[in-house]
């Protein structure tokens, strides 16, 4: 019995390990079809593209915490978009009359959601930065909400796209927990997208050890690969 359950267990890991790797695949490969400087729509707002940023079009994880977002974002809030990419969701939150800092490690993304804010006549409430998860924050500064879409994988990655994909030993994951709660203000909360290709356990490892409440607020299993995409929003508790 022992082993019948240890190699059903097996089957079942190694059937992730094939979805995960496929999703990996897909995406790589949409994002180089693309010939140089592309555009695309997501959620009525017009992006263009540039070759090694993150494309939220083309991601479940980015359209469901996009669906989120706009039920979420209220009039005159400071939101905080951490990795922006495009800069497509804090395009989005600042549609909606919030006030935007949008933050990316990569120079090439923050070009590309600076260029994208103007496309979409909100250079005014999105103010985008290069930066290290918070390094270019103010240490007084208090958000009341902050967005989070962080790659999922965990492994080294080789590209400038798959920055956005990969986090080696979930180092930038662990991170963002360590720093997020002093950004936030009292009421503050925080939407973070994750999914089954990552490890959900250490995540929601990570959201209990934080002090704050959590719950899951949308999910979606997409048809290619059938690995959950899930959206949990903290706050804090009282």
């Amino acid at each position: 019995m022992t082993y019948i359950i240890e190699k059903e267990e097996l089957e079942l890991q190694l059937g992730k390990e094939r979805k995960v790797k496929l999703r990996a695949i897909n995406l790589i490969k949409r994002h180089q079809q693309q010939d140089g400087d592309y555009r695309v729509t997501f959620k009525g707002l017009k992006l263009r593209l540039k070759q090694g940023v993150f494309c939220a079009a083309f991601a479940d994880g980015s359209n469901l915490l996009a669906d989120c977002l706009l039920q979420e974002v209220r009039p005159h809030e400071t939101v905080l978009d951490m990795g922006t990419g495009s800069g497509a969701l804090g395009i989005l939150a600042a549609q909606c009359g919030a006030s935007v800092v949008a933050v990316d490690i990569s120079s090439v993304a923050v070009e590309c959601a600076r260029a994208n804010a103007r496309l979409n006549n909100l250079q005014n409430k999105v103010d985008v930065r290069q930066s290290n998860l918070f390094a270019s924050i103010r240490s007084d500064k208090k958000f009341s909400l902050i967005l989070f879409n962080p790659p999922f994988m965990n492994g080294k990655p080789s590209s400038l796209l798959e920055v956005a994909m990969y986090d080696q030993g979930y180092a930038t994951l662990t991170q963002f927990f360590t720093e997020f709660p002093n950004y936030l203000d009292d009421k503050g909360r925080v939407l973070i997208v994750f999914s089954e290709s990552g490890d959900v356990a250490y995540l929601k490892k990570l959201m209990t050890d934080s002090g704050f409440d959590w719950s899951l607020v949308d999910s979606n299993i997409p048809e290619d690969n059938q690995l959950a995409v899930l959206v949990y929003e903290l706050k804090r508790g009282f």
